[in-house]
C-alpha cells in the first residue's frame, strides 16, 4: 500500500490498482490474504477485495448485521469468517454473502477500536487505546431452534398442504451465544435472508412441492441444524391442466365460430376459411401468452409470457456467472467436472446450492468423491466462485472473483 493506493508488484513493474467511480478506498490499513484466492483489504472507507486476475480494487457491499464504521483491522479465520474491528464496532461477516453479527460481545470493552489481530494463545486480540483484549469464538453450545409455529399452530414436523395462492405465517424462537438471530430460504436457495423478529409471512410460493428452511445463528455465525418445513402447494381447480386445456379448447371453438361467421359473410371460399383458422390460432396463442404472463409459475407451461424474462440493472449492481472450480496440487484453478459427483441434476445449481448450504463434512465428502473416481484428478480444494463484474457509468468492469464457499483437503 502507498497512501490511498494499492500497488501490485510484478516483473514488468508496479501497477496501481484502479478504484471504481464513487467507491474510493481512503487510507489503506491492512491486508488479509484468502488462501482460496484474492486478498481482503481493510481501508478507511470499507472492506475491499483484490485479485491477481483483475487490475481493480472493489469495495464489498456489507449486508445486514455487519459492523458499522471505518475498519481498523481484519482477520480471516479457518472457517472463512472475516472478523472486523472498526472505530465503532466489532463483529464478523460471512465471506460468501457478507451478512454478519456485531455488538454482542460483553467480554470486550466498547469502541473505539484501534486494530485486530490473531492472539498468540488462540482466538483474536482486539486492540483499543487501553490495550489488547482477547476474544475466543465458538465457546459454549451451538445455536438451536426451540420450536416452530405455522399459522398460529405448533408445527408437527409433517408436510403441510395448501392451495395456491398461499400465505403462511411462520414463527419461531432460538437460543445461542449473544442472542441467536434467524435466517430463512425457500426451496434450498443459497442466499439466506434475515428473519425479521421471530417470524414472517411467506407468500408468493408457486404451486408444487416447496420447502421453507430456518436456521439460527449465534454471535460468531455458528449455524444451527436447519429446520425444514415441507409445503405441498396445489393448483386451484381453475389452473389444473384438464381445466386449462378444456378452457383453451372451448375458447378456441368460440373464436373459430366467430371467425367462420365473418368468413361466410365475406363470401366464404377456401381463402377466407383458411384465414379464419389462422386467426383463431394466433388469437388463442396470444391470449395464452397473456395468461402465462400473469402467473409466475407459468414458466413450466409450453407458452410463456415474454415479460417474465426482463430484468433491470442499475449503476453499482454486481453480478456474474457462478461455477464450481477445483484447485490442483500445483496451485492452478480450473472448472470442476460436475459429472464426477455421479449426481442426477438438470442445472449446475442443483449441485452448487447443496454445497453452499452443506456443513464442512458434506463439502469434504464431495471433495473426496471427486478425487476417488477414475481420471487422474487430485484436487486440493473445491470452490464455488462467482466471476464478477460491477456496472459503472462506463459499462461493466471486471472486479475480483468471489469465493462463495470452499473446502480444502487436509495437508
Amino acid at each position: 500500500a502507498r497512501g490511498d493506493h494499492v500497488i501490485r508488484l510484478a516483473d514488468e513493474g508496479e501497477k496501481v490498482l484502479r478504484e471504481l467511480p464513487g467507491r474510493p478506498t481512503g487510507r489503506i490499513r491492512q491486508f488479509e490474504p484468502d488462501p482460496h484466492g484474492g486478498t481482503f483489504v481493510a481501508a478507511e472507507h470499507g472492506i475491499f477485495l483484490v485479485h491477481p486476475s483483475v487490475d481493480t480494487i472493489d469495495r464489498i457491499d456489507l449486508g445486514d448485521g455487519a459492523p458499522k464504521g471505518s475498519p481498523v483491522g481484519i482477520v480471516l479465520d479457518d472457517e472463512r469468517r472475516l472478523w472486523i474491528a472498526t472505530d465503532r464496532a466489532f463483529g464478523v461477516v460471512n465471506t460468501g454473502f457478507f451478512y454478519g453479527r456485531s455488538g454482542d460481545y460483553p467480554e470486550l470493552p466498547g469502541p473505539p477500536y484501534t486494530g485486530l489481530r490473531l492472539h498468540p494463545e488462540g482466538g483474536l486480540e482486539v486492540l483499543t487505546a487501553a490495550g489488547g483484549f482477547r476474544y475466543v469464538p465458538d465457546q459454549g453450545l451451538p445455536p438451536r431452534i426451540n420450536g416452530v409455529t405455522v399459522d398460529g399452530n405448533e408445527w408437527s414436523g409433517k408436510a403441510l398442504a395448501r392451495t395456491w395462492p398461499i400465505a403462511v405465517d411462520v414463527n419461531t424462537s432460538a437460543t445461542g451465544a449473544g442472542e441467536a438471530t434467524l435466517r430463512w430460504v425457500t426451496d434450498g436457495h443459497h442466499n439466506w435472508l434475515p428473519l425479521p423478529g421471530r417470524g414472517l409471512t411467506i407468500a408468493g410460493l408457486n404451486p408444487g412441492d416447496r420447502t421453507v428452511e430456518l436456521v439460527a445463528l449465534d454471535r460468531d455465525l455458528r449455524r444451527s441444524t436447519p429446520v425444514v418445513i415441507e409445503l405441498r402447494c396445489a393448483y386451484p381447480w381453475w389452473l389444473r391442466p384438464a381445466v386449462l386445456l378444456g378452457g383453451s379448447g372451448a375458447f378456441a371453438v368460440l373464436v373459430l365460430g366467430g371467425f367462420l361467421m365473418l368468413a361466410r359473410r365475406s363470401g366464404g371460399g377456401r381463402a377466407n376459411y383458411g384465414r379464419a383458422l389462422v386467426s383463431t390460432f394466433i388469437l388463442t396463442w396470444l391470449v395464452l401468452q397473456l395468461v402465462a404472463g400473469l402467473f409466475p409459475h407459468a414458466r413450466g407451461w409450453p407458452f410463456c409470457g415474454f415479460s417474465m424474462y426482463t430484468e433491470k440493472s442499475r449503476e453499482n449492481d454486481i453480478g456474474g456467472p457462478v461455477s464450481m472450480a477445483i484447485a490442483t496440487r500445483d496451485g492452478k484453478e480450473r472448472s470442476a467436472d460436475l459429472r464426477r459427483f455421479k449426481l442426477v441434476f438438470d442445472t449446475r445449481w442443483q449441485v452448487i446450492r447443496p454445497f453452499l448450504n452443506g456443513d464442512p463434512a458434506y463439502r469434504r465428502h464431495l471433495l473426496d468423491l471427486y478425487n476417488q473416481l477414475p481420471g487422474g484428478v487430485n484436487a486440493r480444494a473445491l470452490r464455488v466462485v462467482q466471476y464478477r463484474t460491477r456496472l459503472t457509468r462506463n459499462g461493466k468492469v471486471p472486479v475480483a472473483p468471489l469465493v462463495m464457499g470452499a473446502v480444502e483437503a487436509p495437508r
